[in-house]
């Protein structure tokens, strides 16, 4: 709000930024020139990144899309700020970030990362640069494939959908036997930080919940309905809770009901083979999920289920409306 009570935008931009009714605090340089935000549109980050925008704020800091001014690429540029997003284990955001350096360096041969470019200090802040991944979002595939979006699904859109969800795990779960090969849990693994690209094939982002087993203190980073916190909060965090998220993931593409995970401890238990059943899919994808989430499926068992292709039965859930007979309703 302006001086005068006029509303004005909160620039969510990469760099400093004053309205223009409020004087510089840091005053300006030796050379006369503000030290604000017309300075800072000019510098590049550890000297060669040039930031093109902010993806995403949070306090921990900022993730930003950058040039890398000698190659002309762009990457991602992740910062990290001392002594913020302390987790139950003491971990602060920098202590998470070069980590997450360390981790990525592990598993830059495997494809399923970005690859690790630079880790550097710029003033009081850690900054990680890593490759920019190419690809669409899971809830971008969810919204635009599956079956409950539309309002008389066929069976042809259920069996599409089917293909699309099989492949899409497989890959996941090919990722995750590599990862874990490396004695390494994601941990922090949610719809926010999965890239597909057109062949359905899964990238892992964000990796400063990952920890190596027997070398690293676990992290409390997690997302909510995406991983047990009683076994966060315990610190008891191994391969399983990695294949547990998967179970939570492989719901959220039936149906993103993961935040009322929080409010109804069974809600994958009690809502999974509904949602299966009116999709027409086989059963054992529900009995799959559920033994994900109770810790009793092994990745052969996961293999096996996703593989083997099953007879899709047509949805189950036709409304009964015509879209000409919702057009007049809505109108």
């Amino acid at each position: 709000m302006s001086p005068t009570g006029e509303p004005v935008v909160d620039k969510r931009l990469p760099y400093f930024d004053l309205p223009d009714w409020v004087p510089d605090p840091f005053g300006q340089n030796d050379g006369g020139v503000a030290t604000g935000s017309h300075a800072d549109k000019r510098a590049k980050l550890g000297g060669q990144y040039k930031v093109e925008k902010a993806l995403y704020f949070s306090t921990a800091g900022g993730v930003y899309l950058a040039e890398d001014t000698r190659t002309g690429r762009k990457v991602v540029v992740k910062e990290a700020r001392p002594y913020t997003g302390v987790d139950f284990f003491a971990n602060d955001a920098v202590s998470m970030r070069q980590r997450e350096w360390e981790i990525l360096n592990l598993l830059q041969d495997t494809g399923v990362v970005p690859r690790p470019l630079d880790l550097f200090w710029e003033w009081e802040h850690c900054f990680l640069v890593e490759t920019h991944e190419e690809g669409r979002d899971i809830r971008e595939i969810l919204l635009k494939e599956s079956p409950f979006v539309r309002i008389s699904p066929r069976r042809e859109d259920s069996e599409r959908y089917y293909d699309i969800y099989r492949q899409l795990f497989l890959s996941f779960l090919e990722g995750l036997d590599v990862v874990h090969a490396r004695g390494i849990v994601l941990g922090d693994l949610s719809a926010n930080n999965l890239i597909i690209t057109d062949d359905y094939d899964i990238r892992f982002l964000d990796l400063e919940g990952a920890f190596r087993i027997g070398v690293d203190k676990p992290t409390g980073l997690y997302t909510h309905g995406f991983r047990d916190p009683h076994r966060v909060i315990r610190g008891q965090q191994d391969f399983k809770d990695d294949l547990y998220t998967m179970g939570t993931l492989m719901t959220y593409m039936l149906f993103p009901v993961n935040a009322m995970a929080n409010l109804r401890t069974d809600v994958y238990r009690g809502l999974v083979s509904k949602l299966v059943r009116d999709l027409g899919w086989p059963s054992e994808i529900a009995a799959l999920i559920t033994d994900l989430i109770g810790g009793k499926a092994s990745y052969d068992d996961v293999r096996t289920v996703l593989q083997r292709k099953r007879k899709v039965r047509p949805p189950q859930f036709i409304c009964g409306v015509t879209e000409d007979k919702l057009r007049r309703i809505v109108a």
